[in-house]
């Protein structure tokens, strides 16, 4: 089969900044990612190892690895442009290049900024970086807004407005991390800072604590529920019938009453010094049982999202946009296979250890499971919350503009995350040693094969470009 140049994505003009072409661009942000994640095979390698669940994070780990978190944030907030194919060129024009621009300069400074010591030059860079993140995803809710100006039947649609929702709650969540990492820098200054904490009956470093707990788990499962919003409009969510309506309807709205509670869980819990309670207790001094934020994440975006997918898997119709390619279905499996293994690993395997916390000991170095509690602290972390968001995200711009590559690249997509999967199980539940365990060698065997499988993307990216290069250069 010949290589077609695909039609740009959207309703509107094609996208250029500049000289460069949409395609262009998400080209040298993937391969940008590409350079930095072989970068953090230094940090996660393939998952970062602490003594103890409980273990101060490395600040210079941390920042680095928001060079990838932020490409990868902004890199999802594009194809949610593209897909919802929003009229406004000016909001695509500037998202494409706040995302490209964010990326770079957050990456550069997570490279150079590796202390605790402010460093002016390298500290501006990454407010910079950081506040373009925002205005990212500011961009992308003014343009599902100006899309009120068209009504149509996906102004009216959930994943819609789940997708406008999600762009909030990503904004309360970055806002959160702007503060705390403020207040990492500068401390209690200005002293309206320690005033707050004082009247919420906190010290400083503790309202700090809140906010970065809050911002880290906020924001990455706003990007699941963003995630899943695109899918649901790329895959047809509109064409859905019986069963696979109804599914795909509870799952929906499971997903926005958990993106609503979390928000304003994660948004309170980081201003104030409330906490959500421990659910089901049991053991000695209730030491088992599950957190609430993790309940209303993991059974409202997590387990709704699964639903939701699942019922576009069940989907039936032919003529859909998105399904028009012979390898689209496999591309939509993919996804959902993503999304059953992020379920897997971070609802299964982590409530399963939460109900069991006299063994794993909550960061306790001395418990019986304590090595294994930190291995799945940093293995569900950067394989369920990193890898596999990346990889869904990949998927949907392949099957934006890769018709020709969805099957090999959805087929890589399954094989290295399951054999992932199974390493990160393996890793966790039975020989957590850090580094000559068979469950490391097998999380090393999955992480290649995904990578593998991003340079196959980057490959037929590339080809598209050629072919387009190639079409405007015979106009000329």
């Amino acid at each position: 089969m010949s290589m077609q140049v695909q039609p740009q994505p959207g309703s509107s003009p094609p996208v250029r900044l500049g000289p460069l072409t949409w395609n262009q661009a998400i080209w040298s942000l993937g391969v940008w990612l590409a350079l930095f994640a072989i970068g953090s095979l230094f940090i996660s390698n393939p998952f970062w190892m602490e003594q103890s669940a409980a273990a101060d994070p490395n600040y210079a780990h941390v920042i680095y690895l928001h060079g990838l978190l932020v490409g990868i944030a902004a890199l999802i907030v594009l194809i949610s442009c593209e897909v919802f194919k929003l009229h406004s060129n000016g909001v695509r024009i500037f998202s494409l290049a706040a995302a490209l621009i964010s990326t770079v300069i957050v990456s550069l400074g997570g490279i150079f900024d590796a202390t605790l010591q402010v460093h002016w030059f390298w500290l501006i860079l990454h407010v910079i970086g950081f506040f373009l993140l925002d205005a990212v995803f500011i961009a992308m809710l003014v343009g599902f807004f100006l899309e009120l100006r068209h009504p149509s039947e996906t102004t009216r649609s959930l994943p819609f407005w789940l997708a406008i929702l999600a762009g909030f709650s990503l904004e309360f969540a970055a806002l959160m991390g702007h503060l705390a990492g403020w207040i990492l820098s500068f401390g209690a200054h200005p002293a309206l800072i320690g005033t707050w904490a004082h009247l919420m009956g906190e010290k400083v470093g503790d309202f700090e604590a809140n906010l970065i707990t809050s911002h880290s788990h906020e924001i990455v499962v706003a990007l699941l529920a963003l995630l899943v919003a695109i899918s649901a409009q790329r895959f047809g969510y509109a064409s859905l019938k019986a069963g696979a309506k109804t599914l795909a309807q509870v799952g929906g709205w499971l997903v926005i009453a958990g993106t609503v509670l979390m928000t304003v869980i994660y948004v309170v819990g980081g201003i104030t010094a409330a906490e959500p309670p421990a659910l089901f207790t049991f053991g000695p001094g209730g030491v088992n049982g599950l957190a609430g934020d993790d309940l209303v994440t993991g059974v409202g975006v997590m387990i709704g999202g699964l639903l939701l997918l699942l019922g576009l898997v069940m989907n039936k119709t032919k003529h859909e946009e998105a399904l028009a390619s012979q390898g689209a279905r496999y591309t939509l499996a993919a996804i959902a296979w993503s999304w059953l293994l992020l379920v897997l690993t971070v609802v299964v395997a982590g409530y399963y250890i939460e109900f069991n916390e006299v063994y794993f000991g909550v960061g306790d170095p001395k418990a019986p499971g304590a090595a294994g509690d930190a291995v799945f602290t940093f293995a569900h972390q950067d394989f369920a919350f990193y890898m596999l968001p990346a990889l869904m995200a990949i998927l949907l711009v392949t099957n934006l503009v890769l018709h020709n590559k969805e099957k090999t690249i959805a087929w890589g997509a399954i094989s290295g995350s399951l054999i992932t999967f199974i390493g990160v199980l393996t890793y966790v539940f039975v020989d957590p040693n850090p580094t000559h365990s068979a469950g490391y060698i097998i999380s090393a065997i999955g992480v290649a094969v995904m990578f593998a499988t991003l340079l196959v993307f980057l490959q037929g990216l590339w080809q598209v470009i050629a072919k387009e290069d190639m079409a405007i250069s015979s106009t000329e």
